[in-house]
């Protein structure tokens, strides 16, 4: 049987993580999660690689997740879609959800403008809709305003470290 057209396949997979291996932060920040989850975040990851090759990430760990999100610019505020870790499933989220076509009514959200897709199995990753949010987030993404499309990065931000108080002498 012939693959899907833009299906997830192991060979794409394969190429996508021997171009662009996941930060070594991203994958200890997402050690404390189940395999499953890992390996969802690493599929949605290869998802939006596979789809923009060009796009930038950032990955961030807020203590109480875990998040990859992708933008054009660089700058975490224009992401157009990000991955979100949770217990046992992943979040795939859009920005502008609110303002995205829907016809399938997979969105999901009561935030002003956030909407996102829950995802248990790499399975829901391969349905079309996911695709089409997916290429409509990024078709709203505002290139117009940047000044030349920058070389893909990753950005990684920690938990915040407490700052300790020192004492003034007296």
């Amino acid at each position: 049987m012939d693959p899907v057209p833009g299906a997830l396949t192991a060979t794409s997979n394969d190429r996508i993580d021997r171009i662009r291996k996941p930060d070594p932060q991203l994958i200890q920040f997402l050690s404390r999660y189940p395999p499953s989850v890992c390996e969802l975040m690493m599929a949605a990851r290869r998802l939006v690689l596979q789809e923009f090759p060009a796009v930038s990430e950032t990955v961030n760990d807020v203590g109480y997740t875990v998040t990859n999100a992708f933008t054009f610019s660089g700058r975490f505020k224009e992401a157009f879609c990000y991955a979100v870790a949770g217990r046992s499933y992943i979040n795939l989220g859009f920005p502008q959800g609110a303002s995205l076509p829907d016809p399938d009514g997979k969105l999901v959200g009561t935030g002003k403008s956030h909407r996102h897709l829950r995802i248990a199995s790499e399975t829901d990753l391969e349905a079309a809709a996911v695709r089409r949010l997916l290429h409509m987030a990024a078709d709203r993404a505002d290139l117009e305003s940047w000044p030349a499309p920058p070389k893909p990065t990753v950005v990684v931000r920690g938990p915040a470290l407490k700052k300790k108080r020192s004492r003034a002498k007296l």
